[in-house]
């Protein structure tokens, strides 16, 4: 062999970098991952995607179940059905107008 010619480890099969197409890396983050594990299955990728909420607006955004079908809502703390669960998320994300 010449000196002039580097000498590096390759794996055989391997595909160079180059070579992949653009979107390999796009599922190497975790949320990544959950994109295409939402697009495998049929759903929309953002599907396991956390949203941020805005914790300084009014009224309530979340609740927890309590069990009997009552769920306790988040920040108020107010124990509700799931009718009125639904009726106060809704109307706290803009759904409702």
């Amino acid at each position: 062999m010449s000196a002039s010619r580097e000498l590096s480890p390759t794996i055989t099969g391997a595909t160079p970098i180059e070579a992949l197409p653009a979107t390999a890396g796009a599922y190497s983050t975790a949320d990544g991952q959950k994109r295409l594990m939402a697009e495998a299955i049929g759903l929309p990728s953002d599907t396991y995607i956390r949203k941020a909420v805005n914790l300084d607006r009014e009224g309530d955004y979340g609740a927890d179940p309590v069990g009997d079908g009552l769920h306790r809502m988040i920040p108020s703390g107010d124990l509700v059905t799931y009718d009125e669960r639904c009726k106060r998320l809704s109307q706290a994300s803009g759904e409702g107008e």
